[in-house]
């Protein structure tokens, strides 16, 4: 999969190979763990993200994918080209058991749906 999603999508750049961690093991374990993505909205709950709108990405912003009504895949927001008038978003992700990617925000596997909600985390002041 991880060859035929470079193939398919020419904007994916391989950064890692590893199987250790999953994309939400990328994001919030720290490259260490497998975390199901159905502990999404409580980790998003207690770490307290915020839902921003697509149009306020800014680096380090989570990208939430859905599929039939349920996240599917996660992915950290990288940055923004202009090329020409054309707006490319960019994020950071790990695709299931294969590397983690640098590519187009909408270039992922199929099953992963497309970005659907995005989140900025909140860091209150103590």
């Amino acid at each position: 999969m991880a060859r035929d999603w470079q193939g398919w999508h020419p904007s994916a750049k391989l950064l890692v190979k590893s199987a250790v961690y999953n994309c939400m093991g990328l994001i919030f374990g720290s490259r260490r763990v497998q975390i199901d993505i159905d502990e999404l909205p409580q980790i998003l709950s207690e770490d307290v993200w915020r839902p921003i709108g697509e149009a306020e990405l800014q680096v380090g912003d989570l990208v939430m994918y859905v599929r039939e009504g349920k996240a599917r895949h996660v992915a950290f927001y990288i940055r923004t080209d202009l090329v020409g008038s054309t707006i490319q978003r960019f994020v950071w992700s790990k695709c299931g058991e294969f590397g983690e990617y640098l590519h187009l925000i909408t270039d992922v596997p199929k099953q992963y749906g497309q970005p659907d909600h995005f989140f900025r985390l909140e860091r209150p002041c103590r």
